[in-house]
């Protein structure tokens, strides 16, 4: 059975057993567990683990001082952290900065309105898109398409099912495949071996890609 208030805030842990929806801000001060759905139309905070089985979403800012996990889609209206690993069974997105202290994972489509930024692998399904700096510290991986408005940079290989387009500088520890056209407007790749599948468009100082 869920459970629906207006404002919630606990000092310690809180758990439901179904769903949880808060019609304003939801905070609890330990680890925050839904064993379904997980809403709240304010902000969203948990001191420690924050975890649902189902779909989790949070009109304001999400974060978590610990692992963040949904079962489903996860969405947060304004920013997004969690101070370790991050992973969503369904689509990711934020409406500002998105940030993982440890991995990053989502089944579908992940996208931040601002940086994004990872502290191990990253990896999306789907399409993966940060309106800003983009960064992962291990491998960085995209089903399809992968834009970052700003600087990219993986600290391993760097692959994209489709276009791979950089506003910035773009850094890669390993290989660089894309699937589609490579679009940069400066790029550095000291250590990577690119692989491009489609057509390649970029402008560099020297030994354009």
């Amino acid at each position: 059975m869920g459970a629906s208030v207006w404002g919630l805030e606990a000092g310690g842990e809180l758990e439901a057993g179904g769903e949880l929806e808060a019609g304003g801000e939801l905070e609890a001060g330990g680890e925050l567990e839904a064993g379904g759905e997980l809403e709240a139309g304010g902000e969203l905070e948990a001191g420690g683990e924050l975890e649902a089985g189902g779909e989790l979403e949070a009109g304001g800012e999400l974060e978590a001082g610990g692992e963040l996990e949904a079962g489903g889609e996860l969405e947060a209206g304004g920013e997004l952290e969690a101070g370790g690993e991050l992973e969503a069974g369904g689509e990711l997105e934020a409406g500002g900065e998105l940030e993982a202290g440890g991995e990053l994972e989502a089944g579908g489509e992940l996208e931040a309105g601002g940086e994004l930024e990872a502290g191990g692998e990253l990896e999306a399904g789907g399409e993966l898109e940060a309106g800003g700096e983009l960064e992962a510290g291990g491998e960085l991986e995209a089903g399809g398409e992968l834009e970052a408005g700003g600087e990219l940079e993986a600290g391993g290989e760097l692959e994209a099912g489709g276009e791979l387009e950089a506003g910035g500088e773009l850094e890669a520890g390993g290989e660089l495949e894309a699937g589609g056209e490579l679009l940069l407007t400066v790029a550095a790749v000291p250590t990577a071996i690119l692989e491009d599948g489609g057509d390649t468009e970029g402008e560099r100082q020297s030994g354009c890609y």
